[in-house]
């Protein structure tokens, strides 16, 4: 062999190294929380990548809005939320509401900021909005991985149209939904072929009850028989921690946040 020849080998060879060593720092990384393409999706225990599922078809197929873009949100509403369509109780303009879409960004922004807090300095102090109260920083864990919210959901309730619409938003407790479950609260996306989200984008599965007091008797009537789930998708936790305080780091996954449209018609 020529030493041109050689050398062009040896190049070809070390870049092939350096590229196996990159996917493998990206691939066998310890992830924050479990990853959602491995999650359990059926009593069968088979995970979400296995399956030809809506779900796994929208990542798949890249069906996101932002969530904060209010107009190309309400335009998926009847995807999204399709019993709305059939309903006698709550109809597709009454989730198309400022109430509801406050309830959303709450729960997005509590989640965010708690991510923050529990990675800051234990002599800092901050503030999540739901709480109203300090919370806790420096501990070795994040949300749903370990203390409060293993036996408690992060949950927002709103109330529009004068009170007569009532909506509840919130992410199961770990208790409630193992985290190795697709229902599980946070999830790491992982890999996913034709996705255009990176690996460790986090997944929020956001539960919605939806309730409004009839006209006719003054009674409380449900959209659905159970919660109506669906899911959000975030920067990283990397990305979130990157921010100066906790303020930001809400205003940072809110801005970022994606609505996966998961057409359940």
């Amino acid at each position: 062999m020529n030493k041109p020849v050689c050398k062009a080998t040896i190049l070809a060879l070390v870049l092939v190294g350096l590229n196996a060593c990159s996917l493998l720092s990206k691939t066998d990384r310890q992830p924050y929380y479990p990853f959602f393409t491995y999650s359990v999706y059926s009593d069968a225990d088979v995970s979400l990548i296995e399956t030809n599922n809506v779900v796994a078809k929208a990542i798949r197929s890249n069906h996101y809005v932002r969530v904060s873009d209010i107009g190309a949100f309400n335009s998926n509403i009847d995807k999204v939320f399709s019993e709305a369509l059939t309903s006698y109780s709550v109809s597709i303009d009454d989730i198309k509401t400022q109430g509801f879409h406050h309830g959303i960004e709450s729960v997005i922004k509590q989640f965010a900021c708690e991510v923050y807090v529990s990675q800051q300095p234990a002599d800092s102090i901050q503030l999540c909005p739901l709480s109203k109260d300090v919370v806790d920083n420096n501990i070795p864990y994040l949300p749903f991985i370990d203390g409060l919210r293993v036996h408690h959901r992060l949950s927002k309730k709103v109330s529009v149209n004068s009170g007569d619409i009532e909506f509840e938003f919130f992410l199961r407790s770990t208790h409630e939904r193992s985290l190795e479950t697709l229902w599980g609260a946070v999830h790491e996306l992982g890999s996913i072929p034709d996705s255009e989200l990176p690996f460790d984008s986090l997944v929020l599965t956001i539960n919605m009850n939806a309730h409004k007091k009839s006209d006719l008797d003054t009674r409380w009537r449900s959209l659905h028989h159970e919660p109506l789930v669906f899911f959000v998708m975030l920067p990283s936790v990397d990305l979130i921690l990157q921010n100066k305080n906790e303020i930001a780091s809400m205003d940072f996954a809110y801005e970022k946040a994606l609505l996966l449209i998961v057409d359940s018609r």
